[in-house]
């Protein structure tokens, strides 16, 4: 088999592996798709590299959660079309041990090992995290208590916040950003930049100079405050 082979390969057999799951294989194996309700979808995605040869296949599991609702209003928001409304992503490296882009090779005989690995992590570090988002008022209630900890090796985030303002729960959407200002090692920038927003006019034409500028643009719109 040539290195596309075998990774597909390798999608199918972990896609068929999961089946317990409902989700639903597309993409010769390499999206796996699940509806939580008619508004969120749950997808593991296997990535790979396009310097892949006979001897270094690799793959790794991206996961994330999106509703097609805020999807609607991040494109509203933000005026970008692509706007994909996700909730939550990560990959698996990043909310398990591994605490890196985990990788693993899928040439030669270790093939039926990383597979085995790669199943067992998914069972172990994503699914778990999937759970959490079955029911809209238990996950608040998570958020509001845990922010993104999803377990302890994830670190926190601010991408739900999005959605936590789009249902309203602007109380946790503060609640999240104080979380996630105190374990950041940029909580200082973020304040400042917080007050320069109360300065300026049209805060859209501010530059992004760092990661999160955006979506404090967002928030700051929308009336989170910082506590």
């Amino acid at each position: 088999m040539n290195p596309k082979e075998i990774f597909l390969n390798a999608c199918l057999e972990i896609a068929n592996d999961l089946v317990e799951f409902d989700f639903i294989t597309q993409k010769n194996g390499q999206l796996l798709k699940k509806t939580l309700n008619k508004d969120i979808s749950f997808e593991i995605n296997f990535q790979s590299s396009h310097n892949n040869n006979l001897s270094n296949v690799l793959i790794w599991p991206h996961f994330s959660v999106s509703s097609k609702e805020l999807k609607k209003w991040m494109i509203l928001q933000t005026k970008n079309a692509n706007s994909a409304g996700i909730i939550y992503s990560n990959t698996i490296g990043y909310v398990s041990p591994y605490n890196c882009l985990k990788k693993w090779n899928l040439a030669g005989e270790t093939f039926n090992k990383n597979i085995q690995e790669i199943i067992k992590d998914i069972k172990l570090y994503i699914i778990p995290i999937m759970n959490i988002f079955q029911n809209n008022i238990e996950l608040i209630e998570y958020f509001r208590i845990n922010g993104t900890q999803f377990n302890k090796w994830t670190e926190k985030s601010l991408m739900p916040i999005f959605y936590l303002i789009y249902l309203n729960k602007k109380d946790v959407a503060e609640i999240l950003l104080k979380n996630y200002i105190e374990s950041c090692n940029w909580g200082n920038k973020i304040k400042s930049f917080y007050k320069k927003l109360e300065t300026e006019k049209d805060i859209d034409c501010i530059p992004n100079d760092f990661v999160d500028a955006e979506i404090l643009k967002i928030a700051y719109k929308n009336g989170i405050k910082i506590l």
